[in-house]
């Protein structure tokens, strides 16, 4: 959801943007007032195109599937998927029922040491 907000908010921004070029002729840079010329018209539109790609990019659903999905892992084979990758929640090679990798390891304390060996202290 957060990815979408900040999508549609950046579309706002570029929109707002052509706006004020298109009305001012120019924008104010470090307290230097910045004159675009001839300029004016085709960075107002490139603004209003990322604009508008930024706002659709927000609203189509795909995208918050692409950029917010969830990591499942596997409790005995501790295999991680994302969850559009098994839609069943099920473990591709033990089939068991996977669980959200956020907090896996705070929810299974034992398995977290596991697999990690203390390295060797020579003499």
């Amino acid at each position: 959801m957060m990815t979408r907000i900040m999508f549609i908010a950046g579309g706002v921004v570029f929109t707002v943007f052509g706006v004020l070029i298109m009305m001012e002729k120019g924008f104010l840079y470090f307290g230097e007032f910045i004159k675009l010329g001839e300029t004016t018209i085709p960075v107002a539109i490139v603004s209003f195109i990322i604009a508008g790609l930024n706002i659709w990019l927000g609203i189509r659903k795909k995208t918050a599937r692409i950029y917010e999905q969830e990591y499942l892992i596997c409790p005995e084979c501790k295999e991680v998927y994302t969850s559009d990758k098994v839609p069943d929640c099920r473990c591709l090679k033990c089939n068991a029922q996977l669980e959200p990798l956020s907090g896996f390891y705070d929810r299974h304390p034992k398995l977290k040491d596991l697999g990690q060996e203390k390295p060797h202290e020579e003499m």
